[in-house]
């Protein structure tokens, strides 16, 4: 490797400058890798936010709320309308709560007991999935049911076969800064499901 020197410097003084800047870069290095996470979970977010106006048209001025809440609107000056409770339904007894918008994914896993079960579909905007469990074991039936809400309220709806994540409540974490809804797994085990089985 050739480095051209600065003549305005001794060769050695200059190696140190190098150096200097070097190790500045490197430990640049994990701030910029955490901010480039956030970016790509608010892109995620921002397309998530294109896929359910194509999808559903109705929900534009619920969405207005969305980006307000991640910085990208400024706030109307008149009172907001309340935000709709996440939709929940019952499988086999275990109650299942499925969000529709990055503030119900955040609010979901905030009311979660650690020991619940989270669900998202694996790799693509989508609702998340809390199976309370309250620590119960989930049967495989509940599981497969749960994936599949996950799977058809996702990106991936439609889709032949979904690979769906799921872990317990307890292995996620928030990074700091990121936007709504985006989360990141210590623990995850993945099953596949049809991405065709809706409500």
């Amino acid at each position: 490797m050739r480095i051209s020197l600065d003549p305005s410097l001794p060769p050695a003084r200059y190696a140190q400058e190098l150096y200097r800047r070097a190790g500045r870069l490197r430990r640049k290095l994990p701030q910029l890798a955490a901010r480039e996470r956030v970016l790509r979970a608010e892109l995620g977010r921002l397309e998530e936010f294109g896929e359910q106006l194509r999808r559903r048209p109705d929900i534009a001025p619920y969405l207005v709320g969305e980006l307000i809440s991640l910085g990208a609107l400024s706030p109307p000056s008149q009172k907001r309308p309340q935000k709709p409770r996440p939709r929940e339904v019952v499988i086999d007894g275990f109650k299942v709560a499925i969000g529709r918008s990055a503030q119900e994914n955040d609010a979901l896993v905030r009311q979660a007991n650690p020991r619940d079960l989270w669900l998202h579909a694996k790799g693509v905007p989508g609702a998340h999935v809390i199976v309370r469990s309250g620590g119960r074991p989930v049967p495989p039936q509940v599981l497969k049911r749960a994936a599949e809400l996950a799977a058809w309220h996702s990106q991936a709806r439609g889709e032949g076969w979904v690979e769906v994540s799921y872990t317990e409540v307890r292995y996620l974490r928030k990074p700091k800064g990121a936007p709504p809804g985006a989360v990141v797994l210590t623990r995850e085990q993945v099953v596949v499901v049809s991405g065709k089985e809706g409500l």
